[in-house]
């Protein structure tokens, strides 16, 4: 079984969701009065509530490789036993686009899914293969900027 850690200072989610793996830690110089806590502990419980993805979920690449910097990367990694699995979208830094559209892998496509965004409140629903078909829209309006987006299969 794959197995892999990191450890990341900054508090940028940007950086600190490119670090997500079966296992993360962060840290940093403690005794700064500017030091984000509140910050870099969002972002840890955000990896609490997806990790078990990268370990036992099935990865799909959903955009191309590549190291360029005007470009989308994403990722999927999905849990088809247990129903549900978690989406990694980057806007690189000099990408021109402020929204991707991501067809995701694995899916029941006459399921619905409930589907919860990291940085938005609430959660909203797709379902008769919309995912798999249409696709998932990440939006990032800033550049150098990550979404994690964590789906549910209803039953």
């Amino acid at each position: 079984m794959p197995f892999n850690g990191t450890g990341v200072e900054p508090a940028d989610p940007y950086v600190m969701r490119s670090h997500f793996c079966a296992c993360f830690a962060y840290g940093g110089p403690c005794n700064d009065p500017n030091f984000d806590f509140a910050g870099r502990n969002r972002v840890a419980r955000e990896w609490r509530e997806v990790a078990d993805n990268f370990v036992r979920g099935d990865y799909y690449p959903l955009t191309d490789y590549s190291i360029a910097a005007n470009v989308w990367m994403a990722w999927q990694f999905n849990r088809p036993d247990a129903g549900h699995g978690v989406v990694q979208a980057f806007r690189r830094s000099e990408s021109p686009g402020n929204a991707s559209l991501l067809k995701l892998r694995g899916l029941n496509p006459s399921a619905t899914y409930e589907i919860h965004r990291s940085d938005i409140e609430g959660v909203t629903r797709a379902g008769r293969g919309e995912l798999t078909e249409t696709g998932l829209k990440v939006s990032l309006p800033q550049r150098a900027s990550a979404a994690t987006v964590q789906y549910r299969r209803i039953p």
